[in-house]
């Protein structure tokens, strides 16, 4: 995907998720680019990459399966093999975000100029971490309009799939803030019980797939 050539675009806005590509990386690295292109200048294109190659979704059934389920097709994705990165930043025009990391890898090192933000969530128990948290809080405060209620149900199914179990964790004081915002603003969202039990049958589901 060669968007250098296309002269009408000063620059390309990047959302970056980490190389694990799991379900917060993913729904944040998308929440956040959609923002990005509803409040950017028109010559600033934002995207979403997941930084996996296209072959390597395969390897991670629990992504995929959320994906197929939400009916969100990969062929809308853009994948970490499919675009240049480095011409990009090479040619002035790339701008990056990173999302759930503040470094990048030894390969990328030389797009460290291009980093404009860093959206990384800092929690004690690292399991809890979420960056979908950090993004919906970063819309509700800046762009609440912009929320609408498929994008609130990707990014509040992604913070619940950090607290499987509301039994045995308490959830997090921010995290219940952001949530209830979420909910009083579309309170048709089905409940959190019924979310976290679709987590878990497609966590089930993934891990059977990994067997196969």
């Amino acid at each position: 995907m060669n968007y250098s050539r296309n002269k009408h675009l000063d620059k390309v806005h990047v959302v970056l998720g980490k190389k694990s590509c799991d379900l917060d990386s993913l729904i944040s690295a998308l929440a956040y680019a959609y923002y990005l292109e509803k409040v950017s200048p028109s010559n600033i294109v934002c995207l979403p990459v997941l930084n996996i190659s296209r072959r390597e979704i395969c390897y991670h059934p629990e992504t995929r399966f959320i994906l197929e389920e939400l009916n969100i097709p990969e062929s809308l994705h853009i994948f970490r093999d499919e675009i240049n990165l480095y011409q990009l930043n090479s040619e002035g025009k790339l701008l990056l975000t990173l999302v759930h990391s503040s470094t990048l890898t030894s390969e990328d090192k030389n797009l460290e100029s291009a980093v404009v933000k860093v959206i990384i969530p800092k929690e004690q128990n690292e399991l809890l971490e979420s960056a979908s948290c950090l993004v919906a809080k970063e819309l509700l405060r800046k762009a609440p309009e912009l929320i609408t209620q498929p994008l609130a149900h990707l990014l509040r199914g992604s913070i619940l799939s950090k607290i499987m179990d509301e039994d045995a964790l308490k959830i997090p004081e921010e995290k219940e803030e952001v949530l209830s915002c979420l909910e009083e603003k579309f309170p048709e969202l089905s409940s959190r019980k019924e979310i976290i039990t679709f987590l878990q049958e497609a966590q089930l589901h993934a891990d059977g797939t990994a067997l196969l």
